[in-house]
């Protein structure tokens, strides 16, 4: 599975895919990026789609679903490292917004997460406190534009 963005706890070990969307949130694209984090192999026990509007925390729920653990407002969470950013607002609309730059947004919002290089609680943290996924996070790293695994064919 291809994946715009991959977290690495501080063991080097991968637990988290991200999928980055760059339109305004639509539930089947979501509900196939579930279908893909639930097919992947090995798994991963994190997944994030982030769209324009959202960003939802997926977790893997036993061996055969996935459950969202939390769903935040993508302009709130990444408008703070880019106050121009609008989301789905954009003055230009969302044709202007171009991958690279909501998967580095995105990265960047995680990348603070975890060593809170621009913030004492980067946004998100309160929602995020007290998780596996936080713990995995601190003092971990992100890789873009990765392949993970295989997905078995259908």
């Amino acid at each position: 599975m291809n994946a715009d963005v991959i977290g690495y706890d501080r063991n080097d070990e991968p637990f988290l895919i991200v999928e980055v969307d760059v339109s305004v949130h639509d539930d089947i694209r979501f509900d196939r990026f579930v279908a893909r984090f639930l097919d992947m192999q090995p798994p991963l026990p994190f997944g994030i789609y982030a769209d324009l509007e959202w960003i939802t925390l997926l977790g893997r729920d036993g061996e055969e679903g996935a459950m969202p653990l939390c769903r935040l407002d993508a302009r709130t969470m990444l408008g703070r490292y880019d106050p121009d950013f609008r989301g789905k607002h954009s003055t230009y609309g969302t044709k202007l917004i171009f991958g690279d730059y909501l998967t580095t947004l995105v990265e960047v919002w995680l990348q603070d997460l975890a060593f809170h290089w621009k913030s004492e609680e980067p946004p998100g943290s309160s929602e995020l406190a007290g998780t596996e996924f936080l713990r995995r996070l601190e003092g971990g790293m992100t890789k873009r534009d990765v392949t993970v695994g295989i997905a078995p064919l259908h």
